[in-house]
């Protein structure tokens, strides 16, 4: 039986080669979906804020509108009170 050394190293060394260049090739994958994990998550933080400023906003709204409702309603049964003329 023939046994070549060189020949055996550069069979490994073609086999590393071609490992190293897979692993390369999927680490450069994995930079891709990393990259588009990444912009997805972004976006998603953006809305969340957009969403919660519209609702803080809406908030802020609802609070105004609801206290100038009790105004005049305080300012109404107010002037009832007053009007109402005691019966001797």
């Amino acid at each position: 039986m023939f046994f070549d050394p060189f020949v055996q190293s550069q069979k490994a060394l073609e086999l590393w080669t071609k490992a190293t260049q897979d692993q390369l090739a999927r680490m450069a994958e994995m930079g891709k979906q990393i990259e588009t994990l990444s912009a997805q998550q972004t976006q998603l933080r953006r809305d969340a804020i957009d969403e919660t400023a519209r609702l803080m906003k809406a908030s802020v709204d609802y609070a105004t509108k609801l206290g100038g409702e009790w105004r005049k309603i305080s300012v109404e049964l107010a002037t009832q009170a007053v009007s109402v003329t005691p019966k001797a």
